[in-house]
């Protein structure tokens, strides 16, 4: 069996690439369920961060997904805040 050496830039090119990136952020309000608990929230940063770096390569066509990403991460990090307040952690 052979073994795929090419770099995942290379293996995903074009609009695939934006159509990985907006299926990642479909998938986040599936991992900020409740049964999720800590995992959900954690798990997210780094796809969310590539997606919108991902975005950003063709910001013009994908402005609005952009925004949606840092509004999302902005809401992330307000929700941590409010968690360290109340519970310390």
């Amino acid at each position: 069996m052979a073994i795929n050496t090419e770099l995942p830039c290379t293996v995903f090119e074009g609009e695939s690439i934006f159509e990985l990136s907006i299926k990642i952020c479909q998938s986040m309000k599936y991992q900020l369920q409740d049964e999720m608990k800590l995992y959900g929230p954690a798990s997210i940063l780094f796809p969310l961060r590539t997606a919108r770096e991902t975005f950003e390569l063709d910001a013009v066509q994908h402005r609005e997904q952009i925004i949606w990403c840092q509004g999302f991460s902005d809401q992330q990090i307000g929700r941590a805040s409010c968690r360290e307040r109340v519970y310390g952690e």
